[in-house]
């Protein structure tokens, strides 16, 4: 069913997966959920085994945050799936606080956007909780990275179905539940020490406990932090991060938001999901409009097929546009052999001011395996904002018509269509309009001129075509 997998080693094919997570603005979280084959966490409960050692997890993350510096769609590292036999603090081979620094600070120095998720333990000081649950050590001991803000703490919370734990027989079950999640990772919220992330948590609602549990953590990572029926955050806040376990139904706990059949969503589960569901588009921090997400992308491009690997690094460099402007990214770049264009991505601060447009620039710098032909390339922030708004004056008496500002002519506007990638079938490209003249462009249109012609287009539309291979 997926011929264009044929061949492809587990990297290559999960190149694929994140290029298509690209392409419909879906974000990955790369989980080390095993150290071996299989399902679950690892059999040992920690991040190595006599087959796999600290240092080549440390090493394989590094590889993969080299690979995936600079793409929008993978945004973070979960280090390892329920440590729950590791320690927090202490020192020693088994303090998995210790190690998640060590791991975190190794993909920090190749890649400094990646968000480094670290999960909780399963016991602390005589305390029990689910594996990957148990954050009460961060209060006494917490996580230190180099690089500031990339910081998530993340847990795993299940219902009495998974295991009948105590707190579920207690007499007030389900009320005690918010003061259990307090203890164990949500006061890491609530005293905002860090942000939290409930990375696994889900349920079949078989179990006639089940649901009260479910209405009970969906309730408080809504922001009802003591179940009581009113919301507890600032207005504009969102709560507790979460993704639900599972979307796909072969989970033997949990089964999935799908049913059996892998196309049937089960709407009872989703409607409790439904109310804390968060629409990336609130996020902010892209383009012109505050709540709207946008990035500038820099194509950077082999002059032939990488025959072995070729590294090189980038960073940003403020200029007209500055730290308000947009946020600074760097890193390293990985081309495999075969591979011949790389996208970087830049986001860009929303505003609403109307200003000049504003400039930074992206810097390569330390080629391995190349040279570099073009070590700089200059990004614009547009203003799309207006003029500046003035104060209304009192109508006055019309006056003849002057002559119109000239208009902006085809001169005046420069496109750039560069191939992001291409397969047997098809390709993605990316088209880069400036306008160079003194105002703004309405109405414009592009023509392409290619040796074939498009069946299918996605993100765009063909208005006319002068030719099959010609489309405007």
């Amino acid at each position: 069913k997926n011929p264009d997998l044929a061949g492809l080693t587990p990297l290559q094919v999960m190149d694929k997966i994140v290029e298509y997570a690209d392409e419909i603005g879906m974000k990955i979280i790369l989980d080390h959920h095993r150290s071996d084959a299989g399902a679950g966490t690892s059999s040992n409960g920690l991040w190595y085994d006599s087959s796999h050692s600290e240092a080549q997890w440390v090493s394989d993350w590094q590889m993969l945050a080299q690979r995936y510096a600079g793409d929008t769609a993978v945004i973070g590292a979960d280090l390892h799936n329920e440590p729950y036999n590791g320690t927090w603090g202490g020192g020693g081979a088994n303090d998995w606080a210790a190690a998640a620094e060590r791991a975190g600070n190794a993909i920090g120095d190749v890649n400094s956007n990646w968000l480094i998720f670290v999960e909780g333990i399963g016991t602390y000081e005589g305390n029990n909780y689910w594996w990957g649950g148990n954050l009460m050590g961060v209060r006494d001991r917490p996580i230190e990275l180099d690089v500031e803000n990339k910081l998530v703490y993340s847990a795993h919370d299940y219902p009495n179905s998974i295991y009948p734990q105590p707190w579920f027989s207690d007499p007030s079950y389900p009320a005690n539940l918010p003061e259990k999640f307090d203890q164990m990772w949500g006061y890491i919220y609530k005293e905002n020490i860090a942000p939290v992330y409930i990375g696994e948590f889900g349920t079949k609602l078989t179990d006639p406990k089940d649901a009260p549990w479910l209405e009970a953590i969906t309730s408080y990572l809504g922001g009802d932090l003591d179940n009581n029926g009113t919301t507890d955050i600032a207005a504009g806040d969102k709560g507790v991060s979460w993704t639900y376990w599972s979307w796909n139904p072969n989970s033997g706990d949990t089964g999935g938001i799908l049913k059996d059949d892998w196309r049937s969503v089960n709407t009872n589960k989703l409607s409790y999901l439904e109310g804390i569901e968060y629409d990336f588009g609130d996020a902010g921090g892209g383009g012109a409009d505050a709540g709207t997400q946008a990035h500038a992308l820099f194509t950077v491009t082999l002059s032939e097929a990488a025959t072995g690997p070729v590294t090189l690094d980038f960073h940003t460099v403020a200029d007209t546009a500055g730290a308000a402007d947009f946020t600074a990214v760097s890193g390293t770049l990985t081309f495999a052999a075969g591979e011949l264009t790389k996208i970087i991505a830049v986001p860009i601060t929303a505003d609403r001011v109307a200003e000049a447009d504003e400039h930074f620039s992206l810097v390569l710098s330390n080629p391995t395996g190349a040279t570099l032909a073009h070590a700089t390339g200059i990004g614009t922030i547009v203003n799309d904002d207006g003029a500046a708004p003035t104060t209304p004056t009192e109508p006055t008496t019309p006056t003849t018509p002057t002559t119109p500002s000239e208009p902006v002519h085809d001169a005046d506007l420069q496109a750039l269509f560069s191939s992001v990638d291409s397969w047997g079938g098809g390709f993605n490209a990316s088209i880069a309009i400036h306008n160079d003249g003194a105002t703004a462009a309405h109405g414009w249109q592009i023509e392409i001129n290619m040796p074939y012609e498009i069946e299918n287009i996605w993100n765009a539309e063909i208005v006319s075509a002068t030719s099959p291979t010609t489309p405007v």
